[in-house]
């Protein structure tokens, strides 16, 4: 019986889900949920950080399908912050982006903001920090970082700082990485080869004033974005919202020849099994028409994926399965993720056996920088 009521929930999710990727007026669920599914249907786009996009969805049911007051208002609440923290977010990406370029750092602004101009309606979008993929050697960027006192973390990906002791931003050194170090270096050489492309692709966020910062290209986007949750994947896990932005990434369309040459760069990066994993997530869960597609959907890896980010959460907070993964223990970290890892060894024995080597070597360079 509780099996059969959590598929129905589920149900209701997924088809809300979908509605809201083009919500319009009039349209309907299968059926009216209950109050008590309500509540878990508000439950699960927090989960995810789906509220306000899936509140446009809700707004959009005809008045007997709407959820009662004590979840409609909340969410209308949310929705409206989330809607204000966009704002607030775009004219302070903007600052950052023209204040950093001016002191001799060009940048991009990756994902966030830069991502949210994907969607029919940015605003809705779930922000988060300011991540920038900063042009100039990692020294360089410390160094700067550190004459104006904003340090806070650093990875071999980026440093973490507070600007102004408000703003949080992200400084990547490079978009990001791999755990096999040759798959690395060819993800490496090929975002230096475009690295130029991006820097030239300007655009005005939206309440940033006219202000232009530069994003990604689509062709970079493809590949980028998928390393992201590729990284996240192995690293704490990935919920709802990074694959929507991976959704609409696609949604904007691409030519045969730009198919093959994304596919191109994921075989050489190692990462065209988990693309194929993604394609088939996109096809059946977000039902993105083939057309959007570059490659072949592969079931077995895909279930798989899917199973995960359901259970996961947004970046894994939501993963009871392993709650130390967010522990304060060192320790008890590495083994929980190790654990977690070791379980995918059958779809991804090259990236898990790359995990524990790497990690330990990642340790032992933040320590011997003083990073730690």
């Amino acid at each position: 019986m509780r099996q059969n009521e959590a598929a129905k929930a589920s149900q209701l999710f997924v088809e809300l889900l979908r509605l809201s990727l083009a919500p319009q007026k009039g349209q309907m669920l299968s059926r009216a949920p209950a109050d008590c599914e309500w509540h878990n249907l508000f439950d699960e786009c927090k989960r995810h950080s789906l509220v306000g996009m899936m509140y446009e969805a809700v707004a959009c049911l005809p008045p007997v399908q709407r959820p009662p007051r004590d979840v409609l208002l909340p969410w209308y609440a949310l929705t409206e912050r989330i809607k204000q923290q966009n704002a607030l977010l775009n004219v302070e990406a903007a600052r950052v982006c023209t204040q950093l370029e001016r002191d001799g750092l060009p940048n991009v602004l990756l994902k966030g903001q830069g991502v949210a101009l994907l969607y029919p309606h940015p605003e809705l979008r779930m922000p988060g920090d300011i991540d920038l993929w900063i042009a100039v050697e990692r020294s360089a960027i410390m160094r700067y970082v550190h004459s104006k006192g904003w340090h806070v973390h650093t990875t071999l990906l980026h440093t973490e700082f507070l600007m102004s002791g408000v703003t949080e931003v992200e400084a990547h050194f490079m978009p990001s990485y791999r755990y096999n170090p040759l798959k690395h270096w060819q993800m490496c050489r090929l975002f230096e080869s475009i690295e130029d492309v991006q820097l030239q692709h300007k655009v005005s966020l939206e309440s940033g004033g006219n202000t232009l910062v530069s994003v990604p290209t689509a062709a970079f986007n493809r590949v980028y974005l998928l390393a992201h949750i590729y990284r996240h994947f192995f690293g704490e896990g990935i919920g709802l919202r990074q694959l929507i932005d991976y959704y609409y990434c696609l949604r904007q369309g691409f030519s045969a020849a730009e198919a093959e040459q994304t596919v191109h760069w994921l075989k050489k990066m190692g990462m065209y099994r988990f693309a194929r994993a993604m394609m088939y997530v996109m096809r059946t869960l977000l039902q993105l028409p083939d057309q959007y597609l570059y490659a072949m959907p592969d079931a077995r890896l895909g279930k798989m994926l899917l199973r995960e980010v359901m259970l996961a959460g947004n970046f894994g907070q939501h993963d009871q399965r392993y709650v130390q993964l967010n522990s304060s223990n060192r320790l008890a970290r590495f083994w929980t993720k190790t654990r977690r890892n070791v379980s995918f060894v059958c779809y991804y024995p090259g990236e898990v056996l790359f995990d524990v080597p790497f990690r330990m070597w990642h340790y032992a360079w933040r320590k011997l920088h003083g990073y730690l």
